[in-house]
C-alpha cells in the first residue's frame, strides 16, 4: 500500500505540473525546468561549391539531425503514458521540425521538397536523422555573382522539451554564360600604299558576369605587306560594359592593287576560372588601289 500510495503522490504531482500553466491562466513559453532540443542542418556543400545551372531545377540534399538531452531512464518507474504526459504534455512524443529558406534575390527561387518534418522525440543521446532536398531554380536573368541565402530549421516547445531554432547561411554562384557583341563602324578600309589607319572596335559584355576579352589577329593574305596590331590584347569588362580595342593597319609602300581580309577573334574568358566561351570572329577588308 505504501508503494502504491507513493506512486499516487508522484502521479498527482505530475498532473499538477501538467496543468499548472493553465491553472495560472497563461502557458509557460520557456520552462524554468526542463530539457533542450538540438537541431543540426547539413547541406551538400559539393553541389553548392559548383556553378549552379540556369533555368533548371537543381536538387541539394539536406540532412536534418534532431536530438534532446532527456535521459533515457527519466521517470522510468512510471507507465509510458504518464511519463509522456509529464514530459511532452501529450500522450504521443511527436515533434514537428519546420524548415524555411530566406532569400531576397528576384532571379533566385529556393524551396524544400518537405518543409515540415515530423519525428518521434528521441531520448538518451539518440539522434534522429531525416533527409529532404532544397530545390534551387535560377531564372535567365541570374547574374554570375555569389549570393547568400539562409536556411532555418525550428521546432516549438513540447511540454518540458524546449523549442529551438538553428540557422545556416550558405552561398551559391550561378553559372557564367559568356556573350559578346562586337561592333565595327568601318569594316571596309581604303588605303594608299605606305599609309596607316587606326580603327576602333567596340566590344560589349552581354554576359551575366564580369568577363575578360582576349583578342587575336588570325592569318590573312599579304601579311608581309599589310601590317596589323591590336591594343590592348585583353580587356576586363564588367556586366554591360563596353570596351574599345584599337586596330592599327599599316600598308607597305611597295604594295598596290590588292584586297585582303583580316580576321580578328574576340574570346570571352571568365576572370576567375579562366573558362572560355565561344569566340567571335569579325572581318576587316583592306583595299589598296
Amino acid at each position: 500500500m505504501k508503494k502504491l500510495g507513493g506512486r499516487y503522490i508522484v502521479i498527482m504531482i505530475a498532473i499538477t505540473l501538467i496543468f499548472m500553466p493553465y491553472i495560472i491562466g497563461k502557458p509557460v513559453t520557456q520552462p524554468h525546468i526542463g530539457f533542450h532540443s538540438h537541431i543540426e542542418i547539413h547541406l551538400d556543400e559539393d553541389i553548392l561549391a559548383q556553378p549552379i545551372p540556369i533555368d533548371q531545377d537543381v536538387a541539394v540534399e539536406c540532412k536534418i539531425r534532431y536530438y534532446t538531452d532527456v535521459p533515457e531512464d527519466f521517470l522510468w518507474f512510471l507507465p509510458g503514458i504518464i511519463r509522456n504526459l509529464i514530459l511532452y504534455w501529450s500522450i504521443t512524443p511527436i515533434q514537428n521540425i519546420h524548415l524555411e529558406v530566406e532569400e531576397s534575390i528576384d532571379w533566385l527561387e529556393i524551396n524544400f521538397t518537405r518543409s515540415d518534418i515530423v519525428v518521434e522525440i528521441p531520448m538518451g543521446g539518440e539522434v534522429v536523422e531525416e533527409e529532404t532536398s532544397l530545390i534551387i531554380h535560377l531564372s535567365e536573368t541570374a547574374l554570375a555573382v555569389p549570393v547568400e541565402f539562409k536556411v532555418t530549421a525550428s521546432c516549438s516547445r513540447k511540454g518540458l522539451i524546449q523549442g529551438v531554432e538553428a540557422t545556416t547561411v550558405e552561398t551559391l554562384t550561378p553559372e557564367w554564360i559568356p556573350c559578346l557583341r562586337v561592333d565595327i563602324d568601318q569594316p571596309t578600309i581604303h588605303m594608299d600604299p605606305g599609309s596607316m589607319v587606326l580603327l576602333s572596335i567596340n566590344v560589349s559584355n552581354e554576359s551575366n558576369g564580369d568577363t575578360e576579352v582576349k583578342t587575336e589577329i588570325k592569318e590573312y593574305d599579304y601579311q608581309d605587306y599589310v601590317f596589323t596590331s591590336i591594343e590592348p590584347e585583353t580587356l576586363q569588362l564588367d556586366i554591360d560594359e563596353v570596351g574599345v580595342f584599337q586596330l592599327m593597319i599599316k600598308a607597305s609602300s611597295s604594295i598596290s592593287h590588292i584586297v585582303t581580309t583580316i580576321p580578328i577573334e574576340f574570346t570571352p574568358c571568365h576572370p576567375s576560372t579562366m573558362e572560355e566561351g565561344e569566340p567571335i570572329v569579325v572581318y576587316v577588308e583592306v583595299m589598296i588601289p
